[in-house]
C-alpha cells in the first residue's frame, strides 16, 4: 500500500507525501481498514508550523526500519490540525485525560472504532528525556491491542466516558450575577498577572489576545488595575524577543517568563488577535498604533496573497538543523549588515546583541529585543535624542535589508475562513483608529473573495478559500464577527444580508444540545467518523478565541444592526448557560467574558437622521467603544428619543437612554469619548 498524502490540499499532509509510512487522510476509509484488518490506527496529528511535527517526521516517519513498523502494526492516518480542527480537538481532549499533556504533534493510537486507548505527544527515536524510543512504544502498543484487548477497551471506555461527561450542561446563571461574574474574572487575571515581566504565569508564556481585549473592555467599565495589567503586558511583549523587531508581528509564544527566546512560528490568528490588541490599546498609549502597523505590514508583506486573503502562517525554520537562524543574530552578522562601526554598537545596544547569544543550538545567536530606551541610548552614548532615533530607524532598515537577503521560513499559503475572519475584522479596526484607507481595501478585498468562493447561504463558509469542506463553527462565527465590522466600516446593505445569513445558519444548524454552538454541523461537516460522534462546543480559548464567545457577541450586535431581539433573546439564553463555564475558564475564557460584557455594558448605537454619514462614521471608527453601530430613527428597537430624532448629526444610545444629540463630527467624539469611559 502506498502514501495517500500526494493530492492532499493541506501543505502538511503534502510534505509527508514521501514517507515510507504508509499514511491515509482521515476519513471512513481507514476505519473500515482497520476493522477488516483488525489492527489499531496510529494517529498522527501535526501541522506545517509545528518545529517538533517535522522533527518526528524526519527521526521516525522517514526511517524505513521504523515505517515497516508502523504499516505492519497499525493503520497509519495523518490529520492537519489547522484543516481539521473538529479532530484535534477532541483527540486532544482524549490525550490529555491520559496524559496530562497535549500539544503537536500529537500521538494517538486508536481502536479501529475511533477511541483512544493509548497516546502522547513528541516521542524520540531513542529513549531520551523520560520519554520511551518510538519504536518501543509503537510495538508495546501493538502487543496490548493484540495480547491485552480487554485492557485496551477499558482504557478506551474510561476515556471516552469522561469526554462524554465535559459536556454535561451547567446551571444557568441568572443576569443579574453577570457583572460580580465579571469583575471577579478580572480580579483572576489580575492574581495570575506576572509583574516583573508582564504576561501571566511563567514559563512558557503565551500572548492571550481575547484575555487582554477583556482587561481593556474592564478598563472602561473604571477598572484600573486591569488597564495597567493590559497595557503592562502588551509594553513587555513588544519590547521582547517574542515579538520580531525588524519586520513586525509575533512569533507564537515565548519558552521563558521574560518573553525572550520564542518559538519563532508566526500565526495569523495570534497576530490578528494582538493587531486588534494594540489598536484598542491606542486609545491609552499612541505609541501601540505603531505596534500595530508593525504587525499589519507583516500580515501585507509576509501572508498576504493576491487577490485577497491571508496565508495560515509562516514557519519557524528553514531547515531541521535551525532553530530561528532567520530571526536570529550573531555580532558579527551585526557588524556586517550595518557597517559604520559606530552604528553597531548603538544597534548593539539596542537589542542586546553580544558575543554570547540566547540559543542553545548555537550559543552565539541573539534573539532582538529592545535592551534600552532611546533616552537612556541618548545619555550612554553623548546623542542627541532625534539622532538616536534617527540612527536606530537607518539601522533597522540596513539589518532588514541583510534579512532579506537570508532564506526565509515557508509561509503556508492555505487562506483559513476563521483566521481570515479574525484578520478582517482586525485589519478594519485598525484602519477606523488610524485611517488607513489601503488597509481597509485589503481586508474588504479579501471578505469579498471568501464571498465570492467559499460561501453559500446554506451551507456557510468553508473551511478555506479554496472551498473543499464545510461545516465548522469557527469559520462562520469568526466571518459573522467579520461581517460586522465591515458593515461598520461602510454601511454596505450586503454585509449586513449576509451577516444575517450566517447567523440564521448558526441558529438552525449548530446548536448544542447543553447551549450555545456544537463546532460542527450535522449534514454540512465531513462524515462523523472516529471520535467526531462526541458533541464538542468549543467554550476555551485554545489558540483562537472561543467560537461560542465570538458567535454569541456577534449576535448581540447584529440585534442592534438589525433591529431584530430574536438574535439578543437566543444570545442571552446561552450566555446565561454558559456563565459558569467563562468564569471556570478564566484567563482562557477571555471571548465568552466579553460576549458578557457586552450584554452587561452594551455598546453604544449612534443614531444618523440627516447629512453626509461618512465623516460621523469616521469619527465613531475611531472614538467609539468596539462592537458600536450605526442606525437610523426608523430602525428597530431604538429609544423612544432616538425614533423621534429628525436633526442633523447624530445621536448616541446606550441601551435605553440616549446623549443629547452631537451637532457635528467634533461633538460626536466627545460623546463617544464620554460613553467609551462611562460617561
Amino acid at each position: 500500500m502506498a502514501n495517500r498524502l500526494a493530492d492532499q490540499a493541506s501543505s502538511y499532509l503534502r510534505s509527508a507525501a514521501h514517507q515510507p509510512v504508509h499514511w491515509m487522510p482521515w476519513g471512513p476509509e481507514a476505519f473500515e481498514r482497520a476493522r477488516a484488518e483488525d489492527k489499531p490506527i496510529l494517529l498522527d496529528v501535526g501541522a506545517v508550523w509545528c518545529h517538533w511535527c517535522h522533527v518526528m517526521d524526519r527521526e521516525s516517519y522517514e526511517d524505513p526500519a521504523l515505517a515497516e513498523v508502523a504499516n505492519r502494526l497499525f493503520v497509519p492516518v495523518k490529520v492537519d490540525r489547522d484543516e481539521r480542527p473538529d479532530v484535534d480537538a477532541r483527540y486532544q481532549k482524549a490525550v490529555q485525560a491520559m496524559t496530562g499533556q497535549g500539544g503537536w504533534p500529537l500521538t494517538a493510537f486508536l481502536l479501529p472504532d475511533g477511541r483512544v486507548f493509548y497516546g502522547g505527544t513528541y516521542f524520540p527515536p531513542r529513549d531520551a528525556h523520560g520519554r520511551p524510543a518510538f519504536r518501543r512504544v509503537l510495538e508495546g502498543v501493538a502487543a496490548s491491542y493484540r495480547d491485552r484487548r480487554d485492557e485496551a477497551l477499558q482504557n478506551a471506555e474510561a476515556v471516552s466516558e469522561w469526554l462524554r461527561r465535559g459536556s454535561a450542561a451547567r446551571e444557568a446563571m441568572p443576569e443579574d450575577a453577570w457583572e460580580t461574574l465579571l469583575a471577579h474574572a478580572a480580579g483572576h487575571m489580575r492574581d495570575e498577572f506576572d509583574p516583573a515581566h508582564g504576561g501571566f504565569g511563567g514559563a512558557p508564556k503565551f500572548p492571550h489576545p481575547a484575555a487582554h481585549d477583556f482587561l481593556l473592555e474592564r478598563a472602561l467599565q473604571g477598572d484600573a488595575a486591569a488597564r495597567d495589567v493590559a497595557l503592562s503586558t502588551l509594553r513587555a511583549m513588544r519590547a521582547g524577543g517574542v515579538y520580531d523587531q525588524l519586520g513586525g508581528g509575533f512569533h507564537r509564544y515565548s519558552v521563558d517568563a521574560e518573553w525572550i527566546v520564542p518559538h519563532f512560528e508566526k500565526m495569523l490568528y495570534d497576530n490578528a488577535g494582538l493587531l486588534r490588541n494594540y489598536a484598542r490599546a491606542a486609545v491609552y498609549d499612541p505609541s501601540f498604533l505603531e505596534t500595530a502597523q508593525e504587525i499589519l505590514f507583516f500580515l501585507r508583506d509576509v501572508l498576504a496573497q493576491e487577490g485577497g486573503g491571508f496565508g495560515g502562517s509562516q514557519d519557524a525554520d528553514v531547515s531541521l538543523e535551525d532553530d530561528g537562524d532567520f530571526f536570529t543574530w550573531t555580532l558579527e552578522e551585526l557588524r556586517e549588515a550595518v557597517g559604520d562601526p559606530a552604528l553597531a554598537k548603538l544597534m548593539a545596544a539596542r537589542y542586546r546583541v553580544q558575543e554570547r547569544g540566547d540559543m542553545h543550538h548555537d550559543p552565539r545567536r541573539n534573539v532582538l529585543r529592545v535592551g534600552a530606551g532611546e533616552e537612556a541610548l541618548a545619555a550612554a552614548f553623548g546623542l542627541p535624542l532625534d539622532k538616536v532615533h534617527a540612527d536606530l530607524a537607518r539601522g533597522r532598515a540596513l539589518m532588514r535589508a541583510a534579512r532579506e537577503r537570508r532564506k526565509a521560513p515557508f509561509v503556508d499559503s492555505l487562506c483559513y475562513a476563521s483566521w481570515n475572519g479574525m484578520a478582517v475584522g482586525a485589519v478594519l479596526e485598525y484602519a477606523g483608529v488610524s485611517g488607513d484607507a489601503k488597509a481597509q481595501r485589503f481586508a474588504l478585498l479579501t471578505l469579498d473573495a471568501f464571498l465570492e468562493k467559499a460561501y453559500d447561504p446554506r451551507r456557510g463558509f468553508a473551511r478555506t478559500l479554496e472551498a473543499r469542506q464545510w461545516g465548522f463553527v469557527d469559520d462562520n462565527a469568526q466571518m459573522l464577527d467579520a461581517l460586522l465590522e465591515a458593515h461598520f466600516a461602510t454601511g454596505e446593505p450586503r454585509y449586513r444580508s449576509a451577516a444575517r445569513e450566517v447567523a440564521d445558519l448558526l441558529l438552525a444548524r449548530f446548536r448544542h444540545p447543553q447551549g450555545g454552538f456544537a463546532d460542527r454541523a450535522a449534514g454540512l461537516a465531513p462524515e462523523a467518523v472516529g471520535a467526531l460522534g462526541l458533541p464538542e462546543r468549543p467554550l476555551q480559548d485554545a489558540p483562537t478565541a472561543s467560537a461560542n464567545g465570538v458567535a454569541l457577541r456577534a449576535l448581540l450586535r447584529l440585534a442592534d444592526v438589525t433591529g431584530e431581539e430574536r438574535y439578543r433573546e437566543a444570545a442571552t439564553r446561552d450566555l446565561a448557560s454558559l456563565a459558569q463555564d467563562a468564569a471556570r475558564l478564566s484567563l482562557f475564557g477571555g471571548a465568552l467574558l466579553l460576549a458578557l460584557d457586552a450584554a452587561t455594558h452594551p455598546p453604544p448605537r449612534i443614531v444618523v437622521a440627516r447629512g453626509d454619514p461618512a465623516p460621523l462614521r469616521a469619527v465613531a471608527r475611531r472614538e467609539a467603544k468596539p462592537g458600536a453601530t450605526f442606525a437610523g430613527p426608523d430602525d428597530a428597537g431604538l429609544p423612544e428619543e432616538a425614533r423621534a430624532f429628525r436633526g442633523e448629526g447624530a445621536l448616541v444610545c446606550l441601551g435605553t437612554r440616549c446623549l443629547p444629540p452631537a451637532r457635528t463630527p467634533d461633538e460626536l467624539a466627545e460623546r463617544l469619548r464620554g460613553a467609551r469611559h462611562g460617561g
